[in-house]
């Protein structure tokens, strides 16, 4: 993997992805990582700068709540009880994120997606990226299929809005205080860019 899209694959991609990408579908972690190197000016380089450079953490497994049916997305996704039809960025702020998924269980009644939950582009699209701002609750049932429009930042204010291209639910998290602020989400990630250019990079699977 000697590109900057396979070191983000390869350092957070990893078990979950075959050759063809992630296991989950419309889920992947690696392609964020890559386009924010490359902002970086980490193009050449032999790995990625770590996403925890970025003030970015991994989504910790939460238990499903069984009195009321309520799973987080990414538990949802792992554990089968949730597919992700697609997801798809439309400009940033309001109803920026548009996301079709399918009930697959009778036990998850309520799908939770936390504030902060991150999602990339599926490829070179150089867009801007989506953090979700507050935390959204879609009711949903067993082989239902529900859309639903989430508000959400964009990350990179150096890249153009995204305009109905497709994207992927990482396995990374933002719980910052500029959480919920458009201009520190921009202030905060354009310093974090900007002192990556000095950040080393890392070829090994984030564990």
């Amino acid at each position: 993997m000697g590109t900057l899209k396979g070191y983000g694959a390869q350092v957070y991609d990893g078990d979950d992805a075959d050759d063809d990408g992630p296991s989950f579908r419309n889920c992947g972690s690696g392609m964020l990582a890559s386009h924010f190197s490359f902002l970086a000016g980490k193009l050449g380089e032999k790995g990625v700068i770590p996403m925890s450079h970025f003030g970015l953490e991994m989504v910790k497994p939460q238990p499903m709540n069984p009195a009321n049916g309520s799973q987080h997305l990414h538990d949802a996704v792992h554990s089968g009880a949730v597919e992700i039809v697609s997801a798809r960025g439309q400009g940033f702020g309001k109803d920026a994120l548009r996301l079709l998924v399918r009930g697959k269980s009778d036990a998850c009644t309520t799908l939770v997606i936390q504030a902060g939950t991150i999602f990339q582009h599926k490829d070179w699209v150089h867009k801007q990226n989506l953090m979700v701002i507050k935390t959204v609750k879609i009711k949903i049932g067993n082989g239902e299929t529900v859309s639903h429009k989430i508000n959400a930042h964009c990350m990179n204010v150096t890249c153009c809005c995204s305009s109905g291209e497709d994207m992927e639910l990482t396995s990374f998290v933002y719980s910052g205080e500029a959480l919920g602020v458009q201009g520190k989400i921009w202030k905060m990630f354009t310093q974090k860019i900007t002192e990556g250019r000095e950040a080393n990079v890392t070829s090994k699977k984030h564990v």
